[in-house]
C-alpha cells in the first residue's frame, strides 16, 4: 500500500488542574502573616496604670487609670460612635448595648464626634483617665434606663487589658486580671457584673472578700 499522506499530530500535553490546595493554604498563611502583623490594642492605654479601683472612694467613684509619663493614647474598647461632651468622651458600643465613658477630661481628640472606630482605634491623648462601663437597658415599653457594670470584670471577660505596654499585676483588687475578689463595699453599690452572653470571650472568676 502507498504510504499515507496524513501525519500524526504530536500528543497534546494534559492540562494541569487548579491547585485548590496550595490556593487554600496560601491564604492561610497570608491570613496567619497578616494577624500576625496586626495587633489591635485591646487595652484601655497605651502605657499606664490603675491607681483607683471602682467605688475605692464611695460609689461614685470611677476607676482612675494614670499614664507613666505625662499623658498617654487611649484607645477603643469596642467598635461603635464616638461621642465628645466636656465631661470627656463616650464610646457607644455597635456589639452589646454598653456605654464606655473616657473622663473626666479629653486633652487632644483623635477622632470627631460621631465617628464609627474599631477596636484599639486610638481616640484621644489624655492625662488620666475615668473609666466607667454602663449598660443600656431597654424595657418592653421602649423605657431605656441605664445600670453600672463594674469595669476591671468587663475589661477581663471580654480580653482587655488596662495599658497594651507594661500591663502588670498591682496591690489594687481591679488589677488582678480574670481573677477577681470584689470587696464587700463594692459590692453594696450596687454595681453589677457584666452579664454572661456572646459577647463574654473569657471566664472570670469573682468572689467577694
Amino acid at each position: 500500500m502507498p504510504p499515507s499522506d496524513q501525519t500524526q499530530s504530536p500528543p497534546k500535553k494534559k492540562e494541569k488542574g487548579f491547585a485548590w490546595g496550595a490556593a487554600v493554604w496560601t491564604a492561610i498563611g497570608a491570613g496567619l502573616a497578616f494577624r500576625a502583623l496586626y495587633h489591635p490594642h485591646r487595652a484601655v492605654v497605651e502605657r499606664g496604670f490603675a491607681a483607683r479601683c471602682t467605688g475605692d472612694q464611695g460609689c461614685t467613684s470611677p476607676m482612675l487609670i494614670q499614664p507613666e509619663g505625662g499623658t498617654t493614647n487611649v484607645f477603643a474598647l469596642t467598635s461603635g460612635t464616638v461621642v465628645i461632651a466636656k465631661s470627656g468622651l463616650t464610646l457607644i458600643s455597635d456589639r452589646e448595648p454598653v456605654m464606655i465613658g473616657y473622663g473626666p477630661s479629653v486633652g487632644q481628640l483623635l477622632v470627631a464626634s460621631g465617628a464609627a472606630v474599631g477596636i484599639g482605634t486610638p481616640l484621644a491623648v489624655m492625662r488620666a483617665v475615668e473609666l466607667t462601663v454602663t449598660e443600656i437597658v431597654r424595657a418592653s415599653n421602649g423605657a431605656v434606663t441605664f445600670r453600672s457594670i463594674e469595669p476591671a470584670s468587663w475589661l477581663a471577660s471580654r480580653g482587655l487589658t488596662i495599658a497594651a505596654k507594661g500591663n502588670v499585676k498591682g496591690a489594687l483588687w481591679c488589677t488582678q486580671g480574670r481573677k477577681i475578689v470584689l470587696p464587700q463595699k463594692v459590692a453594696a453599690c450596687g454595681t453589677r457584673l457584666p452579664t454572661p452572653g456572646a459577647a463574654l470571650l473569657l471566664p472570670v472568676s469573682v468572689t467577694m472578700e
